[in-house]
């Protein structure tokens, strides 16, 4: 898989301006495309971390056939209905 991080460069009024955050490129073994992200980092050992633990995530999901993100928000659905539900029943103890 290739993979790396860069900063985004545009013309500016005739100037080149580049970004102050990093972003990241990969393809994954198969394709011929190759995928931009935006890592929203400044820093490039930090932006390098965060774009491997992406790839690192996709390849999960490939391997196990669910969604990575979606398994998140189940997750964190719970958590909170259960936040939410220990608050209201120290709302009817009082």
């Amino acid at each position: 898989m290739t993979e790396y991080v860069f900063k985004p460069s545009r013309r500016k009024n005739g100037k080149l301006v580049q970004s102050r955050m990093y972003s990241g490129r990969y393809r994954r073994p198969g394709e011929t495309k190759v995928t931009a992200v935006a890592l929203h980092v400044t820093d490039r050992a930090v932006a390098e971390e965060k774009l491997r633990q992406l790839i690192r995530d996709m390849e999960k999901e490939v391997g196990g056939g669910m969604r990575l993100e979606t398994s998140y928000r189940c997750h964190r659905r719970v958590i909170s209905n259960v936040a939410n539900s220990t608050k209201l029943g120290s709302q009817d103890a009082q």
